[in-house]
């Protein structure tokens, strides 16, 4: 059926407007985002603000919030803080090490990124104020540490590819930033112009050079609980005894494929990977080969690229801010895919696990295989397709949606993959993560804050964060999947200190920390926090599949594909939920 103009469409732009986006990158991504905008409900009455992103609301909450923790950032190893009077046995430090400065998170209207990451280090500062005046967390002790501070530095404080990036992003400059909070520096005196830097009870991070700082971190016995790196050498406690991550491992999700791929029967399987995913390629053939399913990896080289810029960590079309259509002009140059097309016609496997990522992009390799694969290819019936990268509702939701919607306005499509759905049937594979009660409080904090930003933030951070992000969690400001993992094991570090705490006083030692950490176990704002024995998270993996196809040839702007969890695996066992969903919509076993 003919689709009619969308009405949302023409509040975006007039027809002549929308035929000139095809010459400009980032458009379709603009009004893709307005035709799925919810609209905000309850904003004027001051009560309730629905955030149109995600659907989350966020009650305008008012908080008691006497107890004020210290939250300092350290530019140099050499800078002097003024931290006031020290007492090393009763006062207690942490310290929060991550990328911010040089860190992309989101591109702007022309596709360029936008740079620093301060989102996450304000929520490290509403955290402190969460644990500190007794929300978020329900907890059996009395919270008895409630005056503490911590020191906060940049790992990456410039950005990478520039020459000041070249020595202010890189793992020396990392441990060289960390290593006053692992050390001390100076004589802490309670002089009130004391400019010591004390050694810290614990740390928080980090993102790109975690393995590095967290190498020492585990030589002195010093606690370090991260929510970003996924590398599985952080599993080995013969070099990081100390390390605590909340966040999954990649091998757990890879265990999970492998789990799902027995279940389904399947013996043969090929894995679809980009040049910086080989090493993660090569880590799930292993397993792969270990569960005896045979099993090949084609990757993906992204120098053989032209016609675009290539991607980088938030894509979520063709390169970052891209519509579509250079991935087009780009298509017949791709050798590289046309090498992966012959290889998985030759290897006729029917089970596939897509380990792109972002900077490949992931979804044109998908479509062009589809498109380009015929009856013999690697998609259509009895193909099943599962990754673990979760941004494909976003795509099918906004993108396709939106040029489908648009088409008859401008005249004919942006790319040639409109009707082509690689899509249907594709299970996304990630951790379980709920929205619990702590979450719903703790973002209720952040917009409170955000209100209120200049009594209970430090002047270095305001105005750093848009004051619109503070209502809406699903802001790429706040980075949001990375972020909640990070902020539970900052909850795990202040839980540990308090039992500690309650042990044997303030002047407890950073091992009565590590081994008071080693037992805790509490609700976080993704669920449980549970440590197996090399202290990763235990986590479920789960499985969700998506149907696209059900309800294209009626295309509305208010369609959505249906989105089904259809399994999950937890410490090694399988439970189906719901029947698997296929390539064209039928379902089976």
């Amino acid at each position: 059926a003919a689709l009619a103009p969308a009405p949302a469409a023409a509040q975006v732009a007039g027809q002549a407007e929308l035929t000139a986006c095809v010459e400009n990158v980032g458009c379709i991504e603009r009004i893709a985002r307005a035709l799925s905008e919810v609209d905000s409900a309850d904003v004027g009455n001051g009560t309730n603000l629905t955030n149109g992103t995600n659907g989350t609301n966020i009650t305008r909450r008012v908080f008691n919030l006497t107890s004020r923790p210290g939250f300092h950032e350290l530019e140099t190893p050499e800078s002097n803080l003024s931290l006031g009077p020290v007492d090393l046995a009763t006062d207690v430090f942490f310290g929060a090490y991550m990328d911010m400065r040089g860190s992309v998170i989101a591109a702007d209207d022309t596709g360029a990124p936008k740079y620093g990451s301060w989102g996450r280090t304000v929520l490290v500062k509403v955290a402190s104020l969460a644990w500190a005046n007794g929300y978020v967390l329900d907890l059996q002790e009395e919270r008895i540490l409630t005056n503490f501070t911590t020191l906060f530095i940049d790992t990456c404080a410039a950005t990478r590819g520039t020459p000041e990036g070249n020595s202010l992003c890189e793992p020396p400059h990392a441990v060289r930033m960390a290593s006053p909070l692992m050390f001390g520096r100076g004589t802490c005196t309670n002089d009130a112009s004391n400019t010591c830097i004390p050694p810290m009870r614990a740390l928080l991070g980090g993102m790109d050079f975690t393995e590095q700082v967290a190498s020492i971190a585990s030589s002195m016995g010093l606690a370090n609980a991260g929510g970003y790196s996924s590398n599985e050498i952080l599993s080995d406690k013969t070099i990081f005894p100390t390390y605590f991550r909340t966040i999954e491992k990649y091998s757990t999700m890879f265990e999970a494929i492998v789990k799902m791929l027995q279940h389904l029967k399947f013996t043969v399987a090929d894995v679809l990977g980009c040049e910086v995913s080989r090493d993660s390629s090569q880590n799930l053939l292993d397993l792969l080969y270990a569960s005896g399913i045979t099993a090949s990896a084609f990757i993906a080289r992204v120098d053989t690229f032209t016609g675009y810029p290539a991607g980088g960590e938030n894509d979520w079309a063709c390169g970052i801010g891209t519509d579509g259509r250079t991935c087009e002009r780009a298509l017949t140059k791709l050798k590289s895919w046309e090498d992966i097309l012959r290889g998985m016609h030759a290897f006729n496997a029917h089970a596939h696990v897509d380990l792109t990522g972002s900077v490949c992009p992931k979804y044109d390799i998908l479509h062009w295989l589809d498109l380009y694969g015929g009856p013999s290819g690697p998609f259509g019936s009895g193909h099943i397709w599962m990754g673990d990268w979760g941004r494909w509702q976003v795509y099918e939701n906004e993108y396709i949606r939106a040029i489908t919607v648009l088409h008859p306005l401008i005249g004919g499509h942006l790319s040639p993959y409109v009707h082509s759905k690689p899509g249907d049937g594709y299970m996304t594979v990630l951790s379980t993560r709920s929205q619990t009660r702590a979450a719903t409080e703790f973002w209720e904090l952040v917009s409170y804050v955000g209100r209120h930003e200049r009594d209970l933030l430090e002047p270095w951070l305001w105005g750093k964060v848009p004051p619109e992000a503070f209502d809406n969690p699903g802001d790429p400001t706040w980075i949001k999947d990375g972020s909640e993992t990070m902020i539970d094991g900052l909850f795990l570090l202040f839980i540990a200190a308090n039992k500690a705490m309650h042990k044997v006083g303030p002047g407890f030692t950073r091992q009565d920390l590590l081994e008071a950490a080693k037992n805790t176990t509490f609700d976080g704002l993704i669920g449980p926090v549970r440590m197996d024995a090399n202290l990763d998270r235990m986590v479920s993996i789960s499985f969700t599949q998506h149907n696209i196809q059900a309800g294209i040839s009626e295309l509305k702007v208010d369609t959505r594909g249906t989105f089904t969890e259809v399994a999950r695996v937890f410490d090694g066992q399988l439970t189906q939920l719901e029947p698997f969903v296929w390539y064209g919509g039928a379902t089976g076993a």
